[in-house]
């Protein structure tokens, strides 16, 4: 019952009546908020016998920004209801709700949702329509049907505008808010070319219908995305005209349409393999740009998605195996982003250069077929690795980087920034390694498309220079005094000359060296 734990402060699910087979049953909360609800049963339940449960619940929705929230003019329904635990080879499991990432973990359904809300009321929902009914006064009555999805969600509002778009056999609908034209057609046309090009590499999305719905959602207070099946929530900020974070909006949808495939389609433990999906989905953004923007754009994402965050978190000390748990991060946002989105983006990216395009494709598209509607094993992609191409070199390199968290060698990328061992001999404070993240995750990502790539890459090689021991103490306190004004700057506290005065100052005493 997620909407009962403590993160959602006001949320609450009640349980206002529960039936098993009929007959009225007792229940039990295993823990304090109120989140893992356990059903004795009257008998246990063999192999292939069923059992009903009827749960009358009430939800209470908080005011916030986020995957359960209403908030700006938007209800967000993400994990609404009370979702049945997975049961495997560890059998009930029961991990905490934490703000990190995505912890769930779930099952496929059918799904039957019957919705009563007001005649005006615009919805975006996983499924697909097969009834309307109106009453008086002017309300609704629609039903929604899913076949075999993770999960099922929805966003309503009484604002949303829409434009859709038919791709063969899947209907694809962007909502948007009033005054987000532009931005509402602009997730259209990347969710439409991203379903296309994910078709052809990776395996047919099995659903007929895809929704890319604005939201007020937020990652730990900053603007995301997040997926549910058949439908993803985008925030707010990436429709904005103008906006620092619409630059960002192009990789976040991408990101989260091919978490249809990566989550929605092929399950996983959220939890405790976190990059089964999350770097699967960031390297499939790559691909997208790779196969349907331009050089500058596609070199721009794989930076800002892999190889800068990876390079400062390894040169932090911080490297380790893609094959771990989400709460092992603990609330370190930085580190789960840069090894299990980065690292896993930049081993796959690996992968293709060691098999070639041919035998890659062939792997996940293998991997995707095998896996359909299941949840994998810590190990299936290895299996998958192994069964499709049997290459020794390629299980070798999975090992290392999945298992055994080597660091990622041989690409030619990861040179760039070799000026910046110094990090690990400890030559700086941990308040000017706090300055180097900031400025790595603002260049990684609000500066796509306000730097011309070979600007950047020219940047990059002199903070080379600037870190690898060739500056006088004073010159480098006031360059790490500058890299600390530069996240405020970046967040949207400056304005565009501000800023730009600011990045040319930084290039100026870097270009002096």
């Amino acid at each position: 019952l997620y909407p009962n734990a403590e993160y959602y402060e006001e949320g609450a699910t009640r349980i206002d009546a529960l039936n098993v087979d009929g007959d009225a049953a007792a229940f039990t909360f295993e823990d304090a908020d109120g989140t893992i609800l356990r059903v004795p049963l009257p008998a246990p339940l063999a192999p292939d016998e069923q059992t009903t449960l009827q749960v009358a619940f009430t939800v209470t929705v908080p005011r916030r920004s986020d995957r359960f929230g209403y908030d700006e003019g938007v209800m967000s329904l993400g994990h609404w209801y009370p979702m049945l635990a997975v049961y495997d080879d560890e059998g009930w499991n029961l991990d905490p709700y934490v703000a990190l990432g995505d912890a769930f973990y779930s099952d496929v359904a059918n799904f039957t949702v019957h919705l009563t809300v007001p005649e005006d009321v615009v919805v975006a929902t996983t499924g697909v329509q097969v009834e309307q009914m109106l009453h008086r006064p002017p309300r609704k009555t629609v039903t929604y049907v899913s076949g075999a999805t993770r999960d099922f969600a929805l966003a309503l509002s009484q604002e949303y505008e829409m434009v859709r778009t038919q791709i063969e056999d899947t209907t694809v609908t962007s909502y948007y808010l009033p005054g987000h034209e532009q931005g509402g057609q602009r997730a259209l046309d990347v969710a439409t070319d991203a379903l296309e090009v994910y078709n052809e590499r990776f395996g047919r999305y099995p659903y007929t219908e895809l929704d890319i719905a604005e939201s007020s959602f937020t990652v730990m207070g900053s603007p995301g995305g997040m997926e549910f099946a058949g439908i993803v929530f985008i925030s707010s900020d990436f429709y904005e005209p103008g906006s620092l974070y619409a630059i960002e909006s192009d990789v976040v949808v991408a990101h989260e349409v091919a978490h249809q495939w990566w989550y929605g389609v092929v399950g996983n433990n959220q939890v405790d393999e976190p990059w089964l999906d999350e770097a699967f989905a960031t390297y499939a953004t790559i691909v997208y740009f790779q196969d349907q923007q331009d050089p500058a754009a596609t070199e721009m994402a794989y930076w800002s998605q892999a190889v800068l965050p990876y390079q400062f978190v390894r040169m932090m000390g911080m490297d380790g195996p893609l094959q771990s748990s989400l709460l092992d991060y603990s609330d370190d946002l930085i580190t789960y982003q840069s090894l299990v989105y980065g690292k896993g983006a930049l081993f796959l990216a690996r992968l293709r250069e060691l098999l070639g395009d041919e035998a890659f494709f062939a792997v996940l598209q293998h991997h995707y077929e095998a896996h359909k509607y299941e949840l994998l094993e810590p190990d299936a992609f290895r299996q998958s690795l192994e069964e499709t191409t049997g290459n020794a070199e390629a299980l070798a390199l999975y090992d290392a980087i999945v298992v055994r968290g080597e660091p990622i060698e041989g690409m030619a990328e990861l040179e760039v920034l070799a000026g910046l061992d110094g990090l690990l001999e400890g030559r700086f404070s941990p308040k000017e390694m706090e300055s180097m993240m900031a400025l790595a995750k603002q260049l990684g990502g609000f500066l796509d498309g306000e730097v011309a790539p070979e600007d950047l890459g020219e940047l990059l090689g002199l903070m080379g220079v600037f870190l690898g021991g060739e500056l006088a103490p004073g010159e480098l306190d006031d360059i790490t005094g500058l890299l600390e004004q530069l996240p405020g700057l970046l967040d949207g506290e400056a304005s565009p000359e501000e800023l730009d005065d600011a990045l040319q100052l930084l290039q100026e005493m870097l270009e002096g060296l």
